[in-house]
């Protein structure tokens, strides 16, 4: 019906009787001829996702030459800003790059609640840490008493037999007043913040780093202007930004007509305010070991200093471990781990899907063999995904993010603090360590006795495979055959969507001029796009 109705809409548009019933087989069939107008139609909503303008239909019915005329006006369309849009909804949703199901979008990130009754904003998950207990929150009254360095005094003391010690006692629960904020996410107002949540030193009364998640203590709070903190609105405008970025890349590649590799390799990515708030204050890029502070680099060394509610687009080069679209946030936290990361960029740009065997998969041993690579019915898939995910291994998994620096942590020596055996309780042998590293509360014994104390994503490669640890995922895109299979998976993706159908066994020699000629031509994807466009067979579709 929806196709009917476009049809009628154009026959009016150009004064030309169409029909708008159900298509005869005569219509169907194959045939040399061309409709012009249809054709334009046809290709202005796949390049612009529009129907073209009745000027625009009007000057190709009056043209003299209509196939020139026609030609003309669909590489004009490869020109407009609305083409770039295209181009990033395309990759956005071939990337799978929704954010909606990451539920804290990093973790241990600090959430702004609101009281709606008293008007006051407070961090819910730390009423126990800054009062003793979770039943309290701060009075609703102006904080005007601080001590010596400035910090909130409580107002109020209460006796309960279930506050904790917070520096007043066992069973002491205390309350602060509330202070007036200027917040980050609109520099024009004040709110009301509850005082310990409004705190802005840089270190803790312990002495720890405040923008540290794990060595935050009562004496942190949400930092200045409470950048440190994010309310239930502003995750959703983060998430939103944050899902942009990697088809931000894919449009500065198409835009540029660069090498439709360089998405997975170039260290260029872009951010806005939101974006680049998110990295700068909130990426939850730090954790804690018994053995002390372990650093986690973002390779975001130079973002810019722009305002929350900036809302353009700006572009910045990212430290040298980055690789495009498959090392942005949004990617690392959409596919969480190593073997899903892997796994997408295999199916979405490789064409190369993981798929278990036709018959299904065997009965499960009585013993199943950890190591996937040697599982029955397992082995063909993990052979391959295996190391494929080992390229990922210097990134952050679990939805978190940041960078494993070769200097601070060495993958192919066994780190002590980690080798946590059988026998250790779980709470010693930290969060961090079974995250990471192969420890008996994380793996099989005979895991363990193998690979203890090493990084969880070194075990079952083979010995020349080693190398994928530090090289990163920009590796799976530099070598020729690498580049073969993604030009050619490009084509494929590509002619699919605009054919509405997917590409048969006869197609085959088609489908390699195809990648011939858009390898031949720099592998520039608007190249591409416009000799699908004006290649027979779209001109075939009815």
């Amino acid at each position: 019906m929806k196709m009917k109705m476009h049809v009628l809409v154009l026959s009016i548009a150009v004064g030309i009787a169409m029909p708008v019933l159900a298509q005869s087989p005569e219509e169907c069939a194959p045939t040399d001829s061309i409709d012009h107008l249809r054709l334009l139609r046809q290709a202005s909503l796949d390049i612009r996702n529009r129907a073209p303008s009745y000027d625009e239909i009007v000057a190709l019915r009056d043209a003299s030459d209509r196939e020139a005329a026609l030609q003309a006006a669909i590489g004009g369309m490869f020109e407009q800003e609305e083409y770039f849009d295209q181009v990033r909804r395309t990759f956005q949703v071939q990337l799978w790059s929704s954010l909606d199901a990451v539920d804290l979008l990093i973790a241990g990130q600090n959430r702004l609640a609101y009281n709606s009754g008293l008007q006051i904003y407070y961090q819910n998950n730390s009423k126990r840490k800054y009062r003793g207990d979770n039943e309290y929150m701060c009075l609703d009254q102006l904080q005007t008493e601080y001590d010596a360095q400035g910090r909130p005094v409580p107002i109020q003391m209460v006796s309960d037999a279930d506050c904790r010690d917070v520096g007043f006692g066992e069973g002491t629960c205390v309350q602060e007043g509330y202070e007036l904020i200027t917040p980050f996410w609109d520099p024009t107002i004040q709110i009301k913040v509850c005082a310990f949540d409004a705190q802005a030193f840089a270190t803790g009364v312990s002495g720890g780093n405040c923008d540290v998640y794990d060595t935050a203590d009562r004496g942190c709070g949400c930092g200045p202007n409470l950048r440190r903190c994010m309310r239930e609105s502003d995750t959703g405008e983060i998430r939103r930004a944050l899902e942009e970025e990697p088809a931000r890349i894919f449009e500065h590649v198409v835009r540029n007509d660069l090498p439709f590799t360089e998405a997975f390799t170039t260290r260029t990515t872009f951010v806005n305010g939101r974006s680049a708030h998110m990295y700068e204050y909130m990426d939850g890029y730090t954790s804690i070991t018994q053995t002390g502070q372990i650093v986690f680099d973002t390779q975001m060394p130079s973002l810019p200093a722009i305002p929350y509610t900036d809302e353009g687009w700006r572009q910045v080069e990212r430290g040298p471990a980055h690789a495009g679209v498959l090392t942005t946030m949004s990617y690392l936290l959409r596919f969480a781990s190593n073997r899903a990361r892997a796994n997408r960029f295999y199916t979405a740009f490789l064409c190369d899907p993981f798929v278990p065997s036709a018959d299904g998969l065997p009965a499960e041993e009585d013993e199943p063999d950890p190591n996937l690579r040697e599982r029955n019915g397992c082995q063909d898939c993990h052979d391959v995904l295996e190391p494929a995910a080992a390229h990922w291994a210097r990134w952050r998994t679990g939805g978190t993010f940041g960078y494993f620096s070769p200097e601070e942590h060495s993958f192919t020596e066994v780190f002590s603090s980690c080798e946590c055996g059988p026998g250790t309780s779980r709470s010693n042998c930290n969060s961090y360590c079974n995250s990471y590293y192969v420890t008996a509360a994380n793996s099989h014994p005979s895991t363990y006795e193998t690979y203890g104390g090493l990084p969880l994503s070194a075990i079952y490669l083979e010995e020349n495979e080693g190398d994928a640890l530090d090289e990163g995922p920009q590796t799976l895109a530099d070598e020729p055959t690498e580049q073969h299979q993604i030009a050619e998976c490009a084509v494929r993706t590509l002619a699919q969507n605009l054919f509405g159908r997917e590409l048969t066994h006869r197609e085959v020699a088609w489908l390699e001029a195809q990648t011939d000629a858009f390898e031949a031509d720099g592998m520039r994807y608007t190249g591409l796009f416009e000799r699908l466009v004006m290649d027979p067979k779209y001109r075939a579709i009815r």
